[in-house]
């Protein structure tokens, strides 16, 4: 059998050409303007909000709890203290460190299996998760020049969901933890 170089590469070409290809979204940047449009009319942006990031807790090995003292408020009902969850598998959402300022834009955190990694307790609470691809968008200033004024968040603190269910669970879920240690799980 005689090899012959022009005919293999032929049908590695055409083999990679017909190989199925991974689905995987890819995030459309609009222009300022047209994305604050957006955010406004689009239910999937429940809540939307400027603040700084003032705690940032392990609630897993994957995720975590972003507290944030609210400051300016276009969608949602937010409370000058609001909790974001995030599960850090997810791709294309912003990743919050304490003391920065972020445009949050977010979502109900609805999908069992991003609230088991995010570490959201119980399947009744509910929880805010940044929507995807608003990575980019968190500190994007003319956005927040193109949604407006906004308004000041509603009086009261909130408690974390973790700390709501805390009571509930002799194991210390909710607990506050350092970085190198994650809260135990709730054992049946």
């Amino acid at each position: 059998m005689t090899f012959r170089p022009g005919v293999c590469s032929c049908v590695m070409l055409v083999a990679w050409l017909s190989a199925p290809v991974a689905a995987a979204a890819e995030c459309v940047r609009l222009p300022a303007k047209d994305m604050a449009k957006r955010v406004m009319e689009d239910k999937a942006y429940e809540v939307v909000f400027t603040g700084t990031v003032v705690g940032v807790i392990r609630t897993s090995e994957s995720g975590y709890r972003a507290t944030f003292a609210v400051e300016r408020v276009w969608k949602g009902t937010v409370t000058k203290r609001f909790d974001l969850y995030v599960w850090e598998l997810n791709t294309e959402i912003p990743r919050f460190e304490v003391g920065q300022h972020y445009l949050a834009l977010a979502t109900r955190l609805v999908a069992s299996r991003e609230r088991e990694g995010a570490g959201v307790p119980g399947s009744d609470a509910v929880a805010f998760t940044p929507v995807h691809c608003s990575d980019a968008l968190s500190l994007d200033p003319d956005l927040v020049r193109y949604l407006g004024a906004g308004l000041a968040p509603k009086e009261g603190d909130e408690p974390s969901i973790l700390e709501r269910h805390a009571a509930d669970c002799p194991l210390g879920v909710g607990r506050k933890s350092s970085t190198s240690e994650r809260p135990t799980r709730r054992q049946v």
